[in-house]
């Protein structure tokens, strides 16, 4: 199931933000970027920004197992003006134990379907070069990576490449027998 996020999700979403991140991210971020990245220095920064801001366009949505949060994504208005999309997906992270279960494929959905409510019609979004994993993903719902759109991340002063990846019209994406 997934559904908007509300104030009760915060630990929920803490602890899949620090569990994707450790799992993902290892061998990519430096080590100490890594043990930094705990649940409390996530529920900390989820409460001081808010789980989403809806009123300013840019909601969170959880998805949920057995009530359990398991994953989660935020998209809304682009940040970056020199890219020619009209849409971001800021975060989209799965719990690892639920990986290669199609809820990334069912956030990443519900996202495109709230942005074509609000009348966006393209997306972009940052992912870390080195992440193949998370790269091929993308790839399978058809998001082309954006070779001239490659920047530095600073993590603890390492310098970690990133590439957007766009779609220049929102995708219809399959969920089992639908598409969203």
């Amino acid at each position: 199931m997934i559904r908007p996020a509300g104030a009760d999700d915060l630990d929920g979403v803490a602890a899949v933000h620090a569990a994707a991140w450790r799992a993902a991210y290892a061998g990519i971020l430096p080590a100490r970027t890594q043990q930094a990245f705990t649940v409390a220095n996530r529920r900390k920064f989820w409460a001081g920004i808010g789980l989403g801001d809806p009123a300013a366009g840019r909601p969170m949505f959880v998805a949920l197992d057995d009530d359990v949060i398991v994953g989660f994504a935020v998209c809304g208005p682009p940040r970056n003006r020199e890219l020619p999309f009209d849409a971001e997906l800021y975060v989209l992270n799965v719990d690892p134990d639920h990986w290669r279960r199609g809820i990334g494929r069912c956030l990443f959905a519900r996202c495109v379907e709230h942005l074509s409510a609000v009348g966006r019609d393209s997306l972009y979004l940052w992912v870390l070069a080195a992440n193949e994993r998370v790269r091929r993903f993308y790839e399978s719902l058809k998001g082309k990576p954006l070779a001239d759109h490659v920047r530095d991340a600073d993590f603890d002063g390492v310098a970690v490449p990133e590439i957007a990846y766009g779609w220049a019209k929102l995708p219809i994406v399959p969920i089992g027998n639908r598409a969203v």
